[in-house]
């Protein structure tokens, strides 16, 4: 599998799965600043566009965490995603904002995210402002010494519910 996934960080970008996450690591360790993302990114509109750019500027690497399907489905309904999780990886590696995309296996509690960010140590996870931050994000940022940056704030109007709804 491994040799498939290469083929695609060549081909598409920097599209990785979780066995992969070792050439996050070693982009960590050559001492880039990476900057951490992570969402849906079902049907992309300009706000989405937006927020990448500026997580982007926070750091020297942009890595988005990209949500599977089923995880998906569990938090927004059955009748979603609109576009499956390869589809969208595609389609966020077009825009060249981020170094690398994660499809994400599905991750069933936050202890699972946790495992997973303090994997990569991230310098910074960059959300919109008023989204939750966890817990456990909180305390990785305080013992680590990293950041969570609030890089832009939300646009209500440029939801992907909000668009689907109105078709």
């Amino acid at each position: 599998m491994l040799q498939a996934s290469c083929f695609l960080i060549h081909s598409m970008g920097k599209i990785l799965y979780n066995q992969d996450i070792h050439l996050i690591q070693k982009a960590k360790k050559s001492g880039d600043k990476l900057v951490l993302v992570g969402g849906c990114f079902d049907v992309l509109h300009t706000a989405h566009i937006e927020f990448l750019k500026k997580a982007r500027k926070e750091g020297d690497a942009l890595i988005v965490l990209l949500e599977s399907d089923k995880k998906i489905r569990e938090l927004k309904g059955e009748s979603r995603p609109i576009n499956s999780q390869n589809d969208r990886a595609a389609a966020l590696s077009k825009l060249n904002l981020a170094d690398y995309i994660l499809n994400l296996t599905y991750l069933k509690t936050n202890r699972d995210y946790e495992i997973l960010v303090k994997k990569i140590e991230p310098d910074i996870i960059a959300i919109t402002r008023g989204n939750r931050v966890y817990d456990w994000e909180r305390e990785y940022v305080e013992k680590t010494g990293k950041r969570i940056v609030e890089v832009m704030d939300r646009k209500e109007d440029y939801s992907t519910t909000k668009i689907i709804n109105i078709r």
